[in-house]
């Protein structure tokens, strides 16, 4: 298993949200092969209840959040398009 931490509050970060997402996409791509994969970290964002297909055998989220911002947005559909999710 690979865990990987990272802090991508958009506001703090030398990349914009797309160009920070793309470097992400490329590292998920890269260790993603290597076996299961882990993310964990701060990236601002607030996903509220945004439709999350999850795979089989994947509980669904219990949303505790009811706010939801562009980040949250970004990175929902970075995880879709990585067949992830939250």
């Amino acid at each position: 298993m690979n865990i990987s931490t990272c802090d991508c509050a958009w506001e703090r970060c030398i990349y914009g949200a797309e160009e920070t997402l793309q470097l992400l996409a490329e590292q998920v791509e890269k260790f993603g092969l290597l076996g299961p994969l882990v993310m964990c970290g701060d990236f601002n964002a607030k996903c509220e209840d945004l439709d999350m297909d999850c795979s089989e055998g994947v509980p669904v989220r219990n949303v505790i959040d009811v706010v939801k911002n562009s980040q949250g947005e970004a990175v929902v559909d970075f995880l879709r398009d990585g067949n992830m999710t939250v």
